[in-house]
């Protein structure tokens, strides 16, 4: 599995091979928004929080196969090779992190040791609560 700095770099690799930058911290705010958005509209739909679909794939029918285990992967892999885009929240939960970490490694930010930092803080905050 991928830290979170090799994820950075691959997703920062392939954003860059296809000049496709970030215009403003602004705009990557606001998308970040849009993908909770997205996520909150799966949610709305009646979809499982571990429910991944596609709309495009004819042998699915839209809503006639929704993929609810990690095991099923090697299907879900398929239909993205053969070009059907998936859909479901933790579809969209996974483009918010991708849109995270594309913009932490356009702006140079070491999301790693920043997450350390703030993990640190918050077991002082659980331990301050627990007293």
């Amino acid at each position: 599995m991928a830290e979170i700095k090799e994820w950075m770099t691959k997703i920062h690799e392939w954003t860059e091979s296809n000049e496709w930058h970030p215009l403003t911290i602004e705009k990557e705010l606001m998308d970040f928004h849009l993908k909770i958005s997205d996520a909150w509209k799966e949610i709305g739909k009646g979809n499982g929080l571990v429910e991944v679909y596609f709309p495009s794939c004819k042998s699915c029918n839209y809503y006639g196969v929704k993929y609810r285990d990690v095991d099923m992967m090697v299907r879900l892999l398929k239909h993205v090779k053969d070009g059907h885009k998936p859909e479901g929240f933790p579809i969209e939960i996974a483009d918010l992190v991708i849109r995270i970490l594309q913009t932490c490694a356009y702006h140079g930010i070491d999301l790693d040791k920043y997450m350390e930092v703030k993990h640190t803080y918050n077991l002082t905050r659980l331990r301050a609560r627990a007293k």
